[in-house]
């Protein structure tokens, strides 16, 4: 519709410029558009849907990183929550439960795991292709535990570090050039930045 009032408009002023007279039937004219004015019509078409495009890109990324950290930081609230609860999965069977916990194993994987006197996988996830964690320490997988009875959370990853640098302990998501931390503190709240 506003397509077809911008080539009407360009059409009218062609030929006011040269000097020649639009028939008109109503609102309906007789003759065509010019060839450039599809041009121009096209060219305004083409760059706004190229704007659209890379927005929508764009927001897409976001959201994507975003929706990924939410499923981590649900995945260490489920741990504080059933190690808080003392929920034992029946896969420990008589052995006492030590607590649960996130291990992040690889830049894309993390498991929510029950720590007995083994230790028993109960989900797995995985980042989307275009997300990773941030290595804290290149070569070791992170883990938090936290434990039944204590509260609070212990942070595993092979780093050395001591408090205060350690507490709050950081996940980092990164896609491109954004990226989402995930805070934990030594009290195992979790709150996504």
């Amino acid at each position: 519709m506003i397509l077809t009032e911008i080539a009407t408009l360009l059409h009218c002023y062609i030929a006011k410029k040269n000097n020649t007279t639009v028939k008109q039937y109503g609102n309906i004219k007789s003759q065509g558009f010019t060839l450039i004015e599809l041009i121009v019509v096209f060219s305004v078409m083409s760059i706004l849907s190229a704007f659209g495009i890379a927005s929508f890109n764009s927001y897409n990324e976001t959201k994507v990183l975003q929706n990924a950290a939410i499923d981590v930081a649900n995945t260490l609230n489920l741990a504080k929550s059933r190690a808080l609860s003392q929920v034992k999965p029946n896969t420990c069977g008589a052995n006492a439960l030590e607590g649960y916990g996130v291990d992040m194993l690889s830049n894309k994987d993390y498991q929510l795991i029950a720590y007995c006197t083994t230790t028993h996988i109960i989900s797995a996830g995985s980042l989307p292709d275009s997300v990773d964690f941030e290595e804290a320490c290149s070569g070791t997988d992170h883990s938090f535990l936290f434990p039944v009875l204590e509260g609070g959370v212990v942070e595993n990853s092979g780093c050395s570090c001591s408090p205060p640098i350690c507490y709050p302990w950081q996940v980092k998501l990164i896609s491109g050039s954004d990226s989402k931390l995930i805070v934990i503190d030594k009290l195992g709240r979790i709150k996504i930045q």
